[in-house]
């Protein structure tokens, strides 16, 4: 018996059959929190921006936020309003908290959901591949494989990285998410893991703390 296709004619018509693998990270980053305070008050300016990015109502990300910070507030046109001088960080750890729990599929990774009721109960059901879970599953998977949903880079933070390429100065560079790491002192292909110390917008600067 004779064969129509080569091998490499066969695996080529294989992989152009198989699914577009959508990369979600590039194109989902959320804004970065304008902080600022104001007496004794921590005001959030881009509130509703980041409502709008993450596609949900700012009335229920405000319950959600202020239950895990623990404090009260209120919307004011696009800002937030929260009492107290509230640590920048605890601020970040209650978005991607809220993102982690009522955003992002916890099967695919893809922000494309929205939020149901079936009975009693508040589910996440993901447009991108069907799934449909209880809210909260995803802290679950979080806890498994923290590098798995990192939204955000934040200093003072150790994060697992492949060096992918140097900088001019010859500086390595990582990527996580949609976040730029520069790291001194490694070589691509290295696997490290770095601190963060500083954050500027989608870049990161960090020192290693071991090498893989």
């Amino acid at each position: 018996m004779s064969w129509k296709y080569t091998y490499d004619e066969l695996l080529e018509r294989a992989y152009s059959q198989l699914p577009e693998v959508r990369e979600y990270s590039e194109r989902f980053t959320i804004p970065v929190p304008e902080i600022v305070y104001e007496g004794k008050n921590t005001v959030i300016r881009n509130y509703r921006d980041i409502c709008r990015t993450i596609n949900r109502d700012p009335k229920q990300v405000l319950q959600v936020m202020l239950k895990e910070i623990g404090t009260a507030g209120e919307i004011s046109g696009d800002m937030l309003i929260l009492q107290g001088r509230i640590n920048t960080n605890k601020i970040l750890d209650a978005i991607e908290s809220y993102v982690l729990s009522y955003v992002i599929c916890s099967e695919c990774g893809s922000p494309d959901t929205e939020l149901i009721r079936q009975e009693r109960s508040l589910m996440l059901k993901c447009h991108a591949c069907g799934a449909v879970r209880p809210i909260g599953l995803a802290k679950i998977k979080l806890r498994e494989n923290p590098q798995l949903f990192v939204l955000m880079v934040r200093e003072g933070r150790e994060y697992d990285v492949i060096i992918e390429g140097t900088t001019s100065e010859g500086h390595g560079v990582a990527k996580l998410r949609n976040y730029t790491i520069i790291v001194p002192g490694v070589q691509p292909g290295e696997k490290v893991k770095v601190k963060i110390l500083k954050v500027d917008r989608n870049t990161a600067y960090a020192e290693v703390i071991s090498k893989k």
